[in-house]
Parts: structure tokens; sequence; C-alpha cells
């Protein structure tokens, strides 16, 4: 019965890495050329005036993309940045995203931890030590 068991365990997470692929490959065809280069897919949201991914790269690099509100996913990025790097807050589950483009540092909080008016998560731009913008994801649109 156990081996019976581990043989079924071993078919199902190889179906699931098989639809994953799939899954993946099919979320690159409504993008722009310039982001279907990224790896897989971390998270999507919208912000009141954002859409944005991440995507991991490889090696712990990830990527970030953001379009202003009006465009769609197929349309080029208004920003691509792909130097960003996974930071933990504490061990809550709470994490967050950084991708900097030498002028700005662009920070995507992902909160797993908090009340029922704790938004998923939020994104923070900085010029330096300058806050220039602070917007909570009014919407999670994939992972």
């Amino acid at each position: 019965m156990k081996d019976l068991m581990k043989y079924l365990i071993e078919i199902w997470l190889g179906l699931e890495k098989i639809l994953r692929k799939k899954i993946i490959s099919s979320d690159k065809q409504r993008l722009h050329e310039s982001v279907k280069i990224f790896g897989e897919p971390i998270l999507e949201w919208r912000t009141i005036r954002f859409h944005m991914r991440i995507d991991e790269l490889g090696e712990g690099e990830y990527g970030y993309a953001a379009w202003s509100k009006n465009k769609t996913l197929d349309e080029e990025p208004d920003l691509i940045l792909t130097n960003g790097e996974l930071r933990m807050d504490g061990s809550g589950g709470n994490h967050h995203y950084i991708s900097s483009n030498g002028q700005c540092k662009y920070i995507c909080y992902v909160n797993v931890t908090g009340t029922s008016a704790t938004p998923p998560g939020n994104l923070q731009v900085y010029r330096g030590e300058e806050l220039l913008l602070s917007e909570d994801v009014v919407e999670v649109l994939g992972i």
C-alpha cells in the first residue's frame, strides 16, 4: 500500500509539472514580447494606477514589469526591470520584492498575514529616501 501511494504521488507531481508548464505558456501568449522572456510568474497585481507583474528569472533574480492602468498586457510595459530580489519580512510569511533602475527603487510588499482590512500588497516607489508613491493592491490577478 505504501508503494502504491508513493507511485500515485509521483504521477500526480509529474502531471502537476506538465500542467503548470502549459498554464505558464498560455499566460505568456497574452504578454508583450519584451516580457515573454521572463520565467515563472510570481504575482500579478493591480493598484489604482498600475498593473504589474513579478516573474522569477532564475538564480534568485526577479523581473518587474508595470503598465499604466489604461494599457493592456500585450502593449509594451512602461517599465521593465530585471534586477529584482526577494526579501523575507520575519517568519510570518510577509515578504517583498525590490527592483531598481538606478534612480528609483520599486518595492512590492506581499501581505500574507494581517487582518481582514489588510490589503494583499502594496507598491512603494522611492527616489533615494524620498517616498514618491505608495499604493495598495486593489486586485490580485494571478498567482
